[in-house]
């Protein structure tokens, strides 16, 4: 399906940025995330959002991380208990923030 093989493609570019950000080349990783980005009509479950805000953890930039959790989270909120039970290696950057904790405990 095209709509499958387009957010396909978006993720793999989203994995390039990450790429690119530990490669120490945080310009040229925003510039692949904001091509990648795609809105609720091209990834209803918005998983690229959330790809995005790993990023923005690895490019140091914790508010625009909490920004695409929050997209994420809002199309999946039954994801929000498994950010407060267990938190991933990739959040490790957000443990601690005030925001990333107001957002995963729900205020």
């Amino acid at each position: 399906r095209e709509a499958t093989r387009a957010v396909a493609r978006r993720k793999s570019q989203m994995h390039v940025a990450g790429a690119h950000a530990n490669a120490g080349l945080p310009d040229s990783a925003r510039a692949v995330l904001m091509r990648a980005r795609g809105d609720a009509a091209v990834d209803p479950n918005r998983e690229l959002s959330a790809i995005e805000a790993a990023v923005r953890v690895m490019l140091g930039e914790k508010d625009i991380a909490v920004e695409r959790l929050t997209h994420y989270l809002a199309a999946n909120p039954n994801h929000r208990a498994g950010f407060a039970s267990r938190t991933g290696w990739w959040w490790r950057g957000l443990q601690g923030y005030p925001k990333f904790e107001s957002l995963i405990a729900g205020r």
